[in-house]
């Protein structure tokens, strides 16, 4: 079945059945002069919620902020048996940063800073670190783990299936062959300069991973991602970095991202409910 195609017929038939409250907003963002859809899972029965920020991946249709309900209708329930509030903002296909090239893509400064501040003004959230997570899937699993260790505002972060080094050619992300096998990055980070993809890159990084809480996981049979994965596990360890990594049965698409996220945020909910030192 189509992505696409997939997405509308769940956001048709699931919502009936789901019994957490789905608020769809739109939120102001002053550094893109825009708003930004966000879709808010709020759970019942918490006075105080921690909160778990998923990021879609590439190509997500004209609402991506509606991919992760599309993907994973369990993520209602989830919400409410583990009390945590999740919020799903669209990212459009900019890669979750502050472009260097286009100043309509500045994900970083809005994920890090006014969703946040938005967030936690008009919900009753567990307004700090430690009541903060991030993941996400392909292009989202990159922009959680770019995103948590450029700033102090998330704890936990994650990715599944997630893209770690942008200067790697090779045929899913390749600059040298055609646009749709850049995967808008040239949009976004200009004509390739690998300088510029190393500095863009979280396996270039690793340095400000550490104290994070960490979980990466990937499918054993995706040809786009695992290498990278991998390569991201096996450096971490080299750094000894404490990190969760999974290697399980699964493709880049969405079977395996639909039960992926049920380990993420269980990995979550531990790290929100282990005790304050």
């Amino acid at each position: 079945m189509p992505l696409r195609l997939f997405f509308v017929l769940l956001l048709v038939v699931a919502p009936a059945a789901l019994a957490a409250q789905i608020v769809t907003l739109s939120v102001p963002s002053a550094a893109m002069n825009a708003t930004v859809e966000t879709v808010v899972i709020l759970p019942d029965g918490k006075e105080r919620w921690p909160t778990i920020y998923l990021l879609h991946g590439y190509g997500c249709g004209e609402h991506p902020a509606r991919a992760w309900l599309a993907i994973a209708p369990q993520l209602p329930e989830l919400a409410d048996e583990l009390g945590v509030l999740i919020v799903c903002p669209d990212g459009r296909e900019l890669w979750w940063l502050d472009s260097p090239v286009n100043p309509a893509a500045r994900y970083e400064t809005f994920m890090t800073r006014e969703l946040p501040q938005f967030i936690d003004a008009h919900y009753p959230t567990r307004a700090d670190r430690a009541g903060r997570a991030i993941t996400g899937f392909s292009m989202g699993g990159y922009g959680a783990v770019w995103l948590a260790a450029r700033s102090a505002v998330f704890g936990a972060a994650g990715a599944s299936s997630g893209v770690f080094d942008l200067a790697v050619k090779f045929p899913a992300l390749s600059i040298d062959t055609s646009p749709a096998r850049d995967f808008n990055l040239t949009a976004v980070l200009g004509a390739y300069d690998d300088e510029t993809r190393r500095a863009y890159s979280p396996r270039y990084q690793m340095a400000a991973l550490a104290g994070l809480e960490l979980i990466i996981d990937c499918g054993a049979d995706d040809d786009l991602a695992l290498a990278q994965n991998e390569q991201f596990h096996q450096e971490m360890m080299r750094r000894k970095i404490p990190h969760t990594w999974i290697l399980r049965p699964g493709k880049h698409d969405i079977g395996y991202w639909q039960t992926a996220i049920d380990w993420q945020l269980r990995f979550f909910a531990r790290f929100f409910n282990r005790p304050v030192r």
